[in-house]
């Protein structure tokens, strides 16, 4: 006697399978993600473009609305003002230690006579401006 058969016919043993494998469609669930502008759940579509050697990925976008910014990775306006405010700190930093480092140079007599360090002094100071102003715009508000 089979269970197909008679217990449940073949309609039934039919739903039965399909309700088994209703879990086991979703196997895309690790792929869908929440859109940041409408807060819909979705698998993010790609865009190409025609490049040199064939088609080339542009980016993603979200089918619904067509926003590019799904994952909130666009900077806002605030994030944008944090970044300049860091360069123009930077640049200032920069100048202030190229400005110490001349003086030092100038204290201990031997300003023009090693080009070389003249250079060294420079690539510091600009390094320095460089550090500062990543380390300014790393912070990420504790998020």
């Amino acid at each position: 006697m089979r269970l197909g058969e008679t217990e449940l016919g073949f309609s039934g043993l039919y739903l039965r399978m399909q309700a088994t494998w209703i879990p086991t469609r979703r196997s895309y669930a690790h792929s869908v993600v929440t859109c940041y502008q409408c807060s819909r759940a979705m698998v993010p579509r790609t865009r190409y473009c025609r490049g040199v050697f064939g088609y080339i990925q542009s980016g993603n976008y979200y089918p619904f609305c067509l926003s590019e910014n799904w994952d909130g990775s666009a900077p806002s306006l605030g994030m944008q003002l944090f970044w300049l405010i860091g360069l123009g700190l930077g640049i200032l930093l920069a100048i202030l230690v190229g400005t110490a480092l001349f003086k030092l140079q100038v204290v201990a007599g031997i300003y023009g006579k090693h080009p070389p360090l003249t250079l060294l002094k420079l690539a510091v100071a600009v390094f320095s401006g460089y550090r500062f102003c990543r380390w300014f715009v790393a912070w990420d508000g504790n998020n």
